[in-house]
């Protein structure tokens, strides 16, 4: 029932379209929500441009706000998106509009032969790049 749900309240897309939005220049943060611990750090990598962000730390902040234009999209490791449809659902019911699940996850991204990164866009500067502001986190 809760995938169902999910399923319906989540907008998606595929590594296709996300390639074909980024190329035409299109205003789009990506967020990566893997985990991982300080041993397997070094192996990590992601979609280019993307910013790592624990999705924890994400889901608990009290609001978030982006300039006007910027869509965001999530992609995770977990089995089904579990993690990026949890943390998209929180984001929306922060008021953050234009939120998508990659379809298929990095996953899918790689299999389409896509690039890949070992460098992600530092916090700081995806703050700056999309007009985010953060508001203190929950306790």
């Amino acid at each position: 029932l809760l995938k169902m749900v999910l399923k319906l309240r989540l907008a998606r897309i595929t590594p296709q379209q996300l390639k074909r939005r980024l190329e035409a220049g299109d205003e789009i943060l990506i967020i990566d929500l893997q985990t991982f611990t300080d041993e397997d750090s070094q192996a990590l990598y992601g979609i280019p441009g993307a910013v790592l962000v624990d999705p924890f730390r994400l889901r608990g902040r009290e609001s978030i706000r982006l300039r006007n234009g910027v869509d965001v999209v999530l992609y995770c490791s977990s089995p089904n998106a579990f993690t990026s449809a949890r943390v998209a659902v929180a984001l929306q019911r922060k008021g953050v509009s234009g939120v998508s699940v990659l379809d298929g996850g990095l996953d899918a991204w790689k299999e389409k032969g896509f690039p890949l990164a070992r460098e992600f866009r530092s916090r700081d500067q995806a703050l700056q790049d999309f007009g985010i502001q953060l508001a203190a986190t929950n306790p």
